[in-house]
């Protein structure tokens, strides 16, 4: 009985030592690495050997091999052609020739179909990716795509809340102009635009949100439009590599921009609703130090006469509407602000 009792143990020591050393499904995982060279995945860092085929830069993987990997099942009917699939909680039908897909009932677009090489359905990673809501790295030197789990899908937007609220001057002015040019696209491709700029295209396939609709229906809401303007503006500053003061009263910041480039922003106090800060197009025309009293420590006046940028004597009110007009700074912001700007400088209260 004991020498059975080992017997059994080392069988199923075996047998347990050769199952976990085998490809196993995986129900939850975070990161894809493909290594395009080596015909090597990596799913949560274990290597999984799969075959890696490349059309067009376009890179693909066997469905079946790559979904059985992932931990899902799939299920091919040979009357309708479509493959019906389950992984991570969601069911997925792919028809073969089909330019469209189902993901729990809803319609997706399919912009690379499944291929048939030598009897097997490859699926584009880029295809793979729209399925799990994962997003697509590309590593050029390495040759290597990573298809990573995005906790906060946001992350994956330039300006997460374009759609939806009123960009700030500062959120838009602290980008770099290729971003800046970029977001506009962004706003189009929330609504499946079509690129015809492949650098555009490229950009925004990577993107896990990104679907393929059609130009004709683009409607932008009133929001789109305003946020729209607001990039623009700032990529004329940029473009033209502008020396600017914006002041955003509705933020109570005040935002230096030196040839186009975001240098640093203030929080400030602006005019009581009595006594507004006035809206418009100034410039510097002279500067002092150490004006004292309510002005604190720096003048800088605008061309708009009796109003100027300050100093204070009340730190309590700056970010809030208190003075008789003029743009307040904490005195260590304004004293570093007065080094930075010159007479002629260009402002803009907003």
């Amino acid at each position: 009985m004991k020498k059975m009792l080992i017997i059994c143990l080392f069988i199923f020591s075996v047998s347990l030592f050769f199952n976990t050393s085998t490809s196993v499904g995986w129900s939850s995982f975070d990161k894809i690495d493909i290594e395009v060279n080596s015909n090597m995945i990596f799913i949560n860092n274990r290597p999984e050997r799969v075959d890696v085929y490349i059309e067009e830069d376009i890179i693909y993987l066997p469905i079946v091999d790559i979904i059985s990997l992932l931990g899902g099942t799939v299920e091919f009917k040979m009357e309708n052609k479509c493959y019906y699939i389950i992984l991570k909680g969601r069911e997925v039908s792919i028809w073969i020739g089909k330019r469209v897909y189902l993901i729990n009932d809803d319609v997706k677009e399919v912009i690379y179909p499944l291929l048939e090489i030598n009897g097997t359905h490859y699926i584009s990673i880029r295809h793979l990716a729209q399925i799990l809501n994962y997003q697509i790295y590309w590593d050029n030197v390495l040759r290597k795509a990573t298809l990573s789990n995005s906790r906060n899908l946001n992350n994956e937007y330039i300006f997460k809340d374009s759609k939806s609220k009123v960009l700030s001057d500062l959120e838009v002015a602290q980008k770099d102009l290729e971003t800046l040019q970029l977001s506009k696209r962004e706003i189009y491709a929330r609504h499946g635009y079509i690129f015809e700029d492949e650098k555009e295209k490229n950009y925004f396939l990577n993107k896990s949100w990104y679907t393929v609709k059609s130009n004709d229906s683009i409607v932008l809401s009133e929001i789109e439009k305003q946020n729209l303007d607001l990039i623009n503006y700032y990529i004329d500053i940029k473009e033209r590599k502008i020396d600017i003061i914006i002041i955003d009263k509705d933020s109570f910041k005040l935002i230096l921009l030196l040839r186009g480039d975001f240098k640093v922003s203030y929080t400030i106090a602006i005019g009581k609703s009595s006594t507004p800060t006035p809206v418009g197009e100034y410039k510097i025309i002279n500067k002092y130090m150490n004006p004292g009293g309510p002005f604190g420590t720096r003048w800088m006046g605008l061309s708009r006469r009796n109003y100027g940028i300050h100093g204070n004597n009340d730190p309590d009110s700056i970010g809030t509407m208190a003075s008789l007009g003029c743009v307040r700074l904490h005195n260590e912001d304004v004293n570093q602000l007065y080094d930075k700007v010159y007479i002629g400088i260009d402002v803009i209260i907003k």
